[in-house]
């Protein structure tokens, strides 16, 4: 493990947050490349085909060991500190899969420290909460749909598999948010009571709720006019708009 810090202080009780990135060999490792003209290059691989394919199914396993139960943020993956053992163990694991492959192959995890209190205020923790219901709304919504494409209601098989994912998600909830906690549990009271198809429609409303919400925003971020070159808007413009004009 590298590059760890903390930014934890003493006697606080949140739990640590962390961006953990796993650093793997890659299975297209080059020995040599050749330019043969100008819609052509040759390129020579370390690896035979059958190599290439064992190393990229072990990185796809381990990717996907290590990073169960993370949020996916802006790109970024978070974990509290509850989940480094498991991590740690899985990166482990990882490394001694691909190095049974191939000697001297690397996974190694990057464990850069966040400021938990700044994580779990203002702008900043209602994105957070809107990735980790992103997740939980998309993986539900998923399997509901894969169910209800055969049948209306929901086998005990099926019924089972989906209240023990939405137990696992539990674990998304890095920064301790009361409103994930009762999203989570509501969702968990519908299956219970087989309201599948309700289910169904509130994911799929509260999905593209959040697909909008920070679908505009980033576009309104990318539509800013040059700082300096912003008109201001008049308050008749303002009015107009349902906007109050810039101050």
């Amino acid at each position: 493990m590298s590059g760890t810090f903390s930014n934890r202080r003493a006697g606080d009780t949140m739990k640590q947050l962390y961006v953990v990135q796993l650093v793997m060999s890659s299975q297209n490792k080059i020995n040599h490349t050749e330019r043969i003209d100008e819609y052509t290059i040759e390129t020579e691989f370390k690896f035979g085909e059958e190599t290439r394919q064992k190393i990229s199914a072990a990185r796809m396993a381990i990717r996907t060991q290590v990073y169960a139960g993370s949020v996916d943020f802006c790109g970024l993956q978070i974990v509290n500190e509850e989940a480094i053992p498991r991590i740690e163990k899985a990166v482990k694991e990882g490394r001694d899969r691909l190095t049974a492959i191939v000697p001297g192959l690397r996974c190694d995890m990057v464990l850069i420290g966040l400021d938990a209190e700044a994580m779990r205020k203002g702008e900043m923790a209602r994105r957070i909460v809107d990735s980790i219901l992103y997740q939980v709304y998309r993986e539900i919504a998923d399997r509901l749909t894969a169910v209800l494409q055969k049948r209306d209601v929901l086998p005990e098989v099926s019924k089972k598999a989906i209240l023990m994912a939405l137990d696992r998600m539990k674990a998304l909830n890095v920064i301790e948010d009361p409103e994930v906690d009762a999203k989570i549990t509501g969702i968990i009271e519908m299956v219970n009571k087989d309201a599948i198809q309700p289910l169904k429609v509130q994911l799929d409303t509260d999905l593209k709720l959040l697909t909008t919400r920070w679908a505009y925003l980033e576009f309104k971020e990318e539509d800013k006019a040059p700082r300096g070159k912003r008109k201001k808007k008049t308050e008749a413009e303002g009015e107009a708009a349902g906007t109050a004009p810039a101050a």
